[in-house]
């Protein structure tokens, strides 16, 4: 491991870091490329905080990041400064992706997006039991799917893309239907309460009853929200099918202080500092041409995907996040732009010391 005196402290500036990841891997991350006024002081950063034993801490809030219920966003504008050393214990945790279903060719961002988190999260020893992914709005029969999972024992898809492939195609799309009544969070709601039982769903292997995937709970459960799509509601009108508003459903607990929403077998849930959500999402209260222009500017930004993007109307997740944030959860509302561009693997850095706060 490589050390360092806590009392030598050393400043970079985000806005100055370029560089390029490629051919990222879960147990390969490789930096094929970069450039930066701060070259050595990058190189020093990385050492240290793949090493798992460093606090980045954020110059312009000042506070460590992700302390406190995560960090307030995406990463832009302040400094990043080597603080003390911590040593990580190993922790497990699943995650859960919910995504829009917009082109077929978004969906190597979206893992893209996944993979570099998990590379971030192996290095703060955080190992990922669990990954699967659910639609944001569709269903099928009146239940949300978990559509594909990692590590599936008997997998119709042999990947995430080519069953997002398949789902976003005219076939696939005749067995996940959305008839634009959907929510943001009544699907995250009916996979909470039957987390415990939900399979993967095969759309052609004859039969949806299979083996549970989440089969017990980890030391920790993070919900990533994708969504490339307008928001369907704001913070006062998204309401639960039992009439609770979003921000109140994701943060009651039981009589025990465990979510009331998250439900596994034989009853068992997780506390809520033990839960975390982050948001990868179009702009929200801005018009096209603002949300275009932003986007385009962006470093290393694949100008493409706007044709498969839009912006939202409804204000909702930066305003979820913040009630989450406040409720002592973890939560971090990124510009799904920005998670797209050159910027993302400092923002993933940050995601994943915010994330090491569930434990």
């Amino acid at each position: 491991m490589f050390h360092h005196q806590s009392s030598k402290m050393t400043h970079i500036q985000d806005r100055d870091v370029n560089f390029r990841l490629q051919n990222m891997k879960t147990d390969d991350l490789k930096i094929v490329s970069f450039q930066t006024k701060h070259w050595f002081s990058l190189l020093l950063t990385l050492s240290l905080v793949f090493s798992g034993c460093t606090i980045l801490r954020d110059t312009e809030n000042g506070e460590d990041t992700g302390g406190g219920g995560g960090g307030g966003g995406s990463g832009g504008g302040g400094g990043i400064i080597i603080g003390e050393e911590i040593e990580y214990t190993d922790k497990n945790v699943d995650i859960l992706v919910l995504t829009s279903f917009d082109d077929s060719s978004m969906a190597q961002y979206y893992e893209n997006i996944i993979q570099v988190l998990q590379a971030e999260l192996l290095a703060k020893r955080v190992n990922v039991a669990h990954i699967a992914y659910a639609p944001m709005y569709h269903q099928n029969q009146n239940q949300t799917p978990l559509f594909y999972g990692e590590g599936d024992v008997e997998p119709e898809f042999m990947s995430y893309q080519e069953a997002y492939s398949y789902f976003t195609s005219p076939q696939g799309l005749e067995k996940l239907s959305d008839d634009g009544a959907r929510l943001d969070g009544q699907n995250l709601a009916d996979i909470g309460q039957n987390l415990s039982s939900l399979p993967i769903y095969h759309p052609n292997l004859g039969s949806t009853i299979g083996r549970p995937y989440f089969d017990e709970p980890q030391d920790g459960l993070l919900v990533i929200w994708i969504n490339t799509s307008p928001r369907r509601c704001d913070l006062s009108n998204c309401l639960m099918a039992d009439g609770t508003r979003i921000d109140e459903y994701f943060s009651r607990v039981d009589s025990e202080g465990n979510l009331s929403w998250l439900r596994y077998a034989e009853g068992l849930s997780l506390a809520k500092k033990n839960v975390g959500h982050l948001f990868f999402a179009t702009a929200e209260g801005v018009n096209n041409d603002t949300f275009s222009e932003d986007c385009s500017d962006l470093p290393g930004f694949p100008a493409v995907s706007l044709d498969y993007m839009q912006e939202s109307e409804f204000t909702l997740y930066q305003d979820l996040s913040q009630r989450f944030k406040e409720e002592g959860m973890v939560s971090i509302n990124t510009d799904i732009c920005e998670a797209l561009s050159l910027k993302f693997p400092v923002i993933a850095i940050q995601m994943a010391l915010a994330v090491r706060q569930l434990f």
